[in-house]
Order: structure tokens, then sequence, then C-alpha cells
């Protein structure tokens, strides 16, 4: 809103009366007063806080715990001869003896004992009876592991490409001879023959009068003197003992007929070998697949073969000074002396090894 003519006349009236009657503003005021402030607050000590009453613990009671019967994992096992189930872990005539052919599988509680020389398994049929058997007749596995386990031949000859076709067989009628071994004839020169499991070498003999007549191949024809080892030529012994071999590497064996006990070892032979070829030592330790010898024509051989023997006996046997490998063989793996004449056709402690390459 404009201030009108009116208003300002107003003013001009009243401003100047003011001042003619002596008000003076400034004069009238009246100071305020501040009030006093309180008073600091005084604090003194808290009373103790008293918390609730202490609890007791009361005993827990002791609750029965009841035991949870787990039943043993059952182990498949595989008989690999006709093996006895007796109700008593002994050889004891027992009644209640089941005998169980070869190939039957049983199941391993895990429960083992000690007896008799043998280690005793408890086992039961699917059929239902249970009972003890020896360990050492079981391949560990079932039937159908044991069969893909055990098939095929023993491997001993290092090139996988050397397949041997067998020449003289056991008591071969055709070599008009008691041949108590086994001839190989290799298709790919003369390869290296290696250990099929892990022990050791008994004995060793590279024939070195042998190399003397014939330097290269070592070779003497029709010659049975002890000079050239009674016709063996150059030729090694290797040892496998039952305790150090596994259930799988005994039941290849007695698959084939060769049945070992506590205590015993099988011993292989094999000679004709190469004499100018390294040829593991006695006491080497060996390893599956280690090389101990190549094939060769040495002794009385019409051609580079390998003739292998082998023979069950105790246990870490091993030449005594000075005896000739040959002897060792005969004498003390075979026990029969070669010079003998009434016991030297006889088989002794041999074994047809046939069943191991067949």
């Amino acid at each position: 809103m404009k201030p009108t003519l009116t208003t300002s006349i107003a003013l001009a009236i009243i401003l100047p009366s003011a001042v003619v009657a002596g008000c003076n503003f400034e004069a009238d005021l009246v100071p305020l007063e501040a009030p006093d402030a309180p008073p600091a607050p005084q604090f003194g000590e808290l009373p103790p806080v008293v918390g609730p009453p202490p609890v007791e613990p009361e005993e827990a009671e002791d609750l029965p715990i009841e035991p949870v019967e787990v039943a043993p994992e059952l182990q498949p096992l595989c008989t690999t001869v006709y093996l006895n189930l007796r109700p008593q872990p002994n050889l004891d005539d027992q009644e209640g003896t089941i005998t169980m052919p070869p190939w039957s599988e049983v199941a391993w509680s895990g429960e083992e004992v000690v007896a008799d020389g043998h280690i005793w398994y408890q086992v039961s049929t699917s059929a239902g009876p249970q009972g003890w058997a020896t360990s050492q007749y079981m391949f560990d596995g079932t039937c159908a592991d044991a069969v893909l386990a055990l098939d095929g031949v023993l491997p001993i000859l290092e090139n996988p490409n050397a397949h041997y076709e067998n020449g003289n067989q056991w008591l071969d009628p055709d070599a008009n001879t008691e041949h108590f071994g086994i001839d190989f004839i290799s298709n790919a020169g003369n390869p290296a023959i290696t250990t099929p499991y892990s022990d050791q070498i008994a004995a060793s003999d590279p024939c070195p009068r042998c190399t003397e007549v014939d330097p290269d191949e070592g070779n003497i024809p029709d010659d049975f003197d002890l000079d050239y080892n009674y016709g063996y030529g150059a030729m090694i012994v290797v040892e496998y003992a039952y305790s150090d071999l596994s259930r799988q590497e005994r039941s290849h064996l007695e698959i084939a007929g060769i049945l070992l006990s506590e205590g015993e070892s099988v011993y292989m032979m094999m000679s004709h070998l190469d004499p100018n070829v390294e040829i593991a030592e006695a006491g080497t330790i060996l390893e599956s697949g280690s090389k101990i010898a190549s094939i060769g024509n040495s002794g009385n051989s019409s051609g580079a073969h390998g003739h292998l023997e082998m023979a069950v006996a105790e246990s870490g046997l091993t030449p005594a000074e000075g005896e000739a490998t040959a002897d060792f063989w005969l004498d003390t793996v075979v026990e029969r002396s070669y010079r003998n004449p009434e016991q030297s056709r006889r088989q002794g402690n041999r074994v047809d090894p046939s069943g191991l390459f067949d």
C-alpha cells in the first residue's frame, strides 16, 4: 500500500510533539539481574550392586550308552587249490571238515590265527558254512580278479616282442631223455632274461672255461664235464622265498601246481646263458623285472635257447665255499648227485614249470 498524504501529515505532527514533551527512552530502561547458578552436584559412593543368588549346578545324570555292533567288512578271497574248511584252525582230523574245490569264492572276516606252521583265516562260503582255511592257498580278491591277475605266461623275457616258443618239454618223450625242465627258443635274437618276482640270486656261474674253448658263445657240445657245469654252460639260480612272495604271486605258482609252505622257496635255474653278457652275481637283490642274464648257446647246446628248471626246497640255501653252481643246484637244491648213477636220473625236488608258461 502506498502512503497517503493524510498519513504523512499525522506523523509530522506527532514526532515533534514527543521531542517537545521531553521523552527520553534510554533513561527508562531497567537492567535485568541474572539468577544465581545452581550449586554443583555432589557425588557420593554408590551402594554395592547385589546380584541374584548363585545357582548350584545340578549333577548330570549318567545315561547308559548302548554299544553299536558293526559287522566286520568281509574281504573276498578265491581258493586256488582243493582246500579244506575246518572247524578249528589246525591240521588235526576234524569232523565236519569240508573240501572246497579250486575257484571257490569265500569271504574272510579278518580273523586269523597262526597254528601248525600255517596262517589260518576264518572264512565263510556263499552256501553258509564257516570255518578255518590256510591262507596261502587263497587269492586276495574275487575269483574273477584271480582269473585276470593269474592269466597269461610268467614274464621272463625283457623284450616284449621276443615271444618264445617251447622247445623240449618236461619229460618230453621226443627228447629221448628225462628232461626235467622246459626250453625257450626266442624269435627275436638273444633277449635279456628278467626275474618275474622280487628276491635274490642264490648262485651264478658265467662258465669261464666255456669261453676258453669257444670265446664267441662258450658252446661245448656233448661235453658234460664239471668244468662246463655238466653241460649247463653259463647258469644262474634265483630263489623266491615263500615269505617274500605276495599272496597273488604264490597263487600264481599254486595254480601252476607249484605249492609252497612257510620256510620253503621255489628255486629257478636258467642255463645255456650268454657268457659274454653280464650275469647277475650271487647275493644280488632283485626287483620284479630286473635283468639277470641273456639267452645264449653255452654248454651242451645246439642253438641259442634258455633251459629252465624249478625246484622246491628249504629257504636260504647257498653254495658251500668252493662248491660249483651246478653241484649246488643238483646236490643241494634238487638233492640228487649227478655223479651217482643211481640218482643221476632222479627228479628230486624239481617241479614241472610248464603251467607257468602255457
